[in-house]
């Protein structure tokens, strides 16, 4: 059994998720606080236009 399939594997589904969540930092935060659409609750005010 060969492991290039299975290492493949893992390096696409971590580049998924690398993406994935990229994206959604990118998208939720402010520009002066990159981080706050993981922590900051009350940032979800319904405005998420």
């Amino acid at each position: 059994m060969s492991l290039v399939p299975l290492i493949t594997a893992i390096i696409a589904v971590a580049s998924l998720f690398a993406g994935v969540f990229l994206g959604a930092s990118l998208s939720l935060s402010d520009p002066d606080d990159e981080m706050a659409g993981f922590y900051d609750d009350e940032r979800w005010d319904g405005n998420l236009a």
